[in-house]
């Protein structure tokens, strides 16, 4: 029997404003304090433009929620005044810098290819974040539009180790809003049948591959990324043998290609469960933690487009139990 109790403390939809807010659910969870203790490298892609700015600030405000964390701004711009605006943006989050941390601003012209700068960050991952003697214990990549708070971190923790033994990685769903305030769907086109599909069953959650596993960020922990290091996807080039998307979301798919435990499509999963309040009532939906908030909800509110089409509560379906 459905246990709306349960259901409220794991799933309900919170506003934007209250991003970061961790559940009671991801609270109790032996992961809770490791994520209190994380020390985490940051890793933003910003082609400059002076409409995004309030994107940038937004997923700035965002990483704010972290209790430790270094956060690297890649740019393609080297024109002292546009880097003094990125820093005046950070500095409307963090005022007095970071507390737990530093924020910094690296410039990257020497791209024949403006998307290549999507690349840049890799270079943290081998020379800064595997060095143990910095202390890091998570790297975060994220693209200049991606809304992940320190809910959604706890989120990866915890499934990471629950997930660990079969090869799993915790995805998230990426969702945009649309013009009349319904959360849909940014990459997904069609609803999913998952009684079609291999899954993956704990608690009440049911684990499977979206139809889309892009999500314009990924985390890895330090095994994570030892394995990412030594796999084609590392590689601007050799990861076109990997995956056929384009050069941006090719440098944002992580490990979401390398290592496929059998019979799966990916190695991304997201959690789906059953049941909900009001519009929710008896639908699939994953939890908003393992959500992440495309801001500028560009394609929910494009009408020639087949992307952002879909309302979250209607994504996820099972014909047969």
């Amino acid at each position: 029997m459905f246990n709306k109790k349960i259901f409220f403390a794991l799933f309900q939809f919170t506003s934007l404003a209250a991003f970061g807010v961790v559940p009671p659910y991801l609270q109790e969870k032996e992961s809770y304090s490791a994520a209190l203790n994380s020390y985490t490298l940051v890793a933003i892609t910003f082609h400059y433009n002076e409409s995004r700015f309030c994107y940038l600030k937004e997923v700035l405000q965002r990483l704010s929620t972290f209790p430790k964390a270094d956060i690297v701004i890649f740019t393609n711009t080297c024109v002292p005044e546009k880097i003094a605006r990125i820093e005046q943006s950070s500095k409307k989050v963090f005022p007095s810098g970071i507390k737990e941390g530093s924020i910094s601003i690296k410039s990257i012209s020497s791209i024949k290819d403006p998307f290549d700068l999507t690349w840049s960050h890799k270079e943290l991952i081998q020379n800064d974040f595997l060095e143990e003697k910095k202390g890091y214990s998570h790297f975060l990549y994220l693209e200049d539009d991606i809304g992940l708070d320190f809910t959604n971190f706890c989120y990866f923790l915890h499934f990471r180790k629950v997930l660990r033994p079969t090869g799993l990685l915790p995805a998230f769903l990426r969702v945009e809003i649309n013009q009349k305030g319904d959360l849909v769907a940014t990459d997904n086109c069609e609803v999913l049948d998952f009684s079609k599909q291999k899954r993956l069953s704990y608690e009440n959650l049911i684990f499977i591959n979206p139809t889309s596993p892009h999500m314009g960020c990924f985390i890895l922990d330090k095994e994570l990324a030892k394995e990412y290091v030594q796999t084609d996807s590392f590689q601007k080039e050799k990861s076109k043998n990997v995956c056929p998307w384009e050069v941006r979301e090719r440098a944002a798919m992580g490990l979401c290609f390398e290592n496929i435990p059998y019979p799966f499509g990916c190695r991304y999963v997201v959690p789906v469960t059953q049941g909900g309040i009001g519009k929710y009532q008896n639908r699939f939906v994953c939890p908003e933690f393992s959500i992440v908030y495309h801001l500028p909800n560009t394609y929910a509110n494009d009408p020639g487009s087949k992307h952002g089409k879909i309302p979250i509560e209607s994504l996820f379906t099972c014909l047969k139990n």
